[in-house]
């Protein structure tokens, strides 16, 4: 099977259609074209075995960039002519607003100088227009509302697509991952630094590994940078010295600010307790909601804090107490869809 895959250079949106292309190559021999598309111009790179010269590239860019293809057939150039020859492709993938027409275009092109092999566009996420024109959507549950009943080109998964970690989780390991400011939840750097320095200290034998993310203020990684507890190590973001994936798998315990949507389905895709620091909402959302419906469903742990009135002062101390995760499910939204989607790719 030959995937043409579209990026949009956005690593959240990236990194659930790498996991759901990991996922079909279980059961599907695939190879990846992959087309960094900035701008309107791609480039084509790393197809095993094949060789994509210059010239190549120059003419793939000619055909694409046509207005109408059905109004401009040079499929007598040599070239042109080795290329539809040589590029069987049956599936265009991309998740994001800036990959939609591209994968639309793309689908047209090939279908039309190669009406035999008809080929298949999938989005991952919603796309914002054209709904119909895709083959198959990859829609998040709470994205529900945006397609209507009769919609039979969507299949639905909940919360993110994540790698699915089914092994033995270890004890002396622990994760936190830190979000920053958004506009679903109300993010304290200073509460959210207090809860950490209380879960850290309350598992003092585990070896904490704190992952910070792109919106993580710059106040709050000083204040972990500089965090008093010697069981916990900071990694940053852009650091390569630690694996985020080998850490999520391991940890036994993973806390995780609620603003971070797909840490916390990470989280959930792995065994191991998943909990939630203690944050308050600016509204009540679609993300809020998910969230919310988590913590209803009792498939999370959180951080309760609680206001103390201290002696005749009546000082108000923050409680903090932790409320374990009750139905520990490990999450395989990805396993389910790729079923799904490979169903339908070779059925037609």
């Amino acid at each position: 099977m030959n995937i043409l895959w579209i990026k949009d250079g956005k690593t959240g949106h990236e990194k659930q259609v790498k996991t759901l292309l990991d996922e079909l190559s279980k059961t599907n021999n695939i190879s990846i074209i992959n087309e960094d598309y900035l701008g309107g111009l791609g480039k084509f790179f790393n197809w095993p075995h094949l060789f994509i010269n210059f010239l190549t590239l120059n003419v793939i860019r000619e055909a694409l960039d046509m207005i109408d293809i059905t109004k401009h057939d040079n499929r007598n150039s040599k070239s042109r002519k080795e290329i539809l020859n040589k590029y069987d492709i049956d599936m265009i993938i991309g998740a994001g607003h800036a990959t939609h027409s591209r994968i639309l275009y793309l689908k047209k092109f090939f279908n039309y100088f190669k009406p035999d092999h008809m080929v298949k566009a999938v989005s991952v996420l919603s796309p914002t227009f054209r709904k119909t024109s895709f083959d198959v959507i990859c829609a998040p549950l709470h994205d529900k509302n945006k397609f209507k009943a009769i919609d039979t080109n969507v299949l639905y998964f909940e919360g993110s697509l994540s790698k699915v970690y089914d092994s033995l989780p270890d004890e002396k390991i622990g994760f936190i991952g830190v979000g920053g400011k958004n506009s679903h939840f109300l993010f304290n750097d200073q509460e959210i630094y207090e809860q950490i320095r209380y879960v850290i200290s309350l598992y003092p034998d585990k070896m904490w590994y704190i992952f910070n993310s792109r919106r993580t203020s710059a106040k709050l990684n000083d204040l972990i940078r500089n965090i008093e507890y010697t069981n916990c190590i900071f990694v940053k973001t852009d650091s390569m010295d630690t694996s985020y994936d080998e850490i999520i798998e391991k940890a036994s315990l993973k806390f995780v600010t609620q603003d971070s949507v797909n840490m916390v389905y990470e989280s959930l895709s792995s065994r191991g307790e998943t909990l939630l620091f203690n944050m308050d909402y600016q509204k009540k959302d679609k993300v809020v909601k998910q969230i919310h419906d988590l913590l209803i469903n009792k498939n999370v742990g959180y951080i309760d804090i609680s206001d103390l009135m201290q002696g005749q002062s009546k000082k108000i101390i923050k409680s903090m107490k932790i409320i374990k995760q009750p139905n520990q499910v490990l999450f395989s939204e990805v396993e389910k869809l790729a079923f799904k989607l490979d169903k339908i790719l070779h059925n037609g």
